[in-house]
């Protein structure tokens, strides 16, 4: 039977994209470095429910051992599996997120297990003040349309390729292991989770 060339071209992107979501999978095993993010979705912990989609947006090409690349603006992809207010833990709000593939940017599906092994404010001319960095709360509250500025009038960046593991956001927890439902988990101390396009992250692929 001949296949249409619509139907070829969908048969050979899907052969691609399966091809890549194996060499990436074997890449994670062998040291593939990780990939740095920021949020592209809305994630409040006073309003997240389980189900929720999570989105984030790639702030780098991430060139992997085998020589495949995931280019930068690429999205790593997930969902909510369980979320807690800061009410109804007594104080500490909680957010399981599992992240499992990658829309890539040129193309493709590619299935993944990601951890969250760093989390910290972006300070950059689009993010204006983080929600909950230190500068904003000096500044006066919620975040702003005002960009973020040094000493001199400059913007302030993060550099998002080698931020620490952990976590730099104030009274935020980052679990550095999956839990048994392949999850990152992050825990709000005396506040509510909020996660958006004003913090980065580092994902590791596992």
């Amino acid at each position: 039977m001949r296949l249409s060339c619509k139907k070829f071209a969908v048969a050979l992107a899907l052969s691609a994209a399966f091809s890549l979501s194996q060499a990436i999978s074997g890449s994670a095993q062998s040291g593939a470095p990780p990939i740095p993010a920021k949020f592209d979705s809305v994630i409040d912990t006073k309003s997240a429910k389980v189900g929720d989609a999570v989105a984030a947006k790639t702030l780098k090409t991430i060139k992997l051992p085998n020589g495949l690349e995931i280019p930068k603006g690429s999205k790593v992809l997930g969902r909510v599996l369980g979320v807690q207010t800061k009410q109804a833990g007594n104080g500490t709000s909680w957010l399981a997120i599992k992240l499992d593939h990658i829309e890539v940017k040129t193309g493709g599906f590619l299935p993944i297990q990601g951890l969250i092994v760093s989390i910290a404010p972006l300070l950059d001319p689009q993010a204006g003040h983080g929600y909950d960095t230190i500068l904003n709360r000096s500044a006066g509250g919620p975040a702003t349309d005002v960009a973020p500025l040094a000493m001199g009038g400059q913007p302030v960046d993060v550099d998002v390729a080698n931020l620490p593991k952990g976590s730099t956001l104030e009274g935020v927890a980052l679990a550095l292991d999956l839990d048994k439902a392949g999850c990152s988990e992050l825990r709000g101390v005396k506040k509510e989770l909020r996660l958006d396009s004003s913090v980065a992250i580092q994902v590791e692929l596992k």
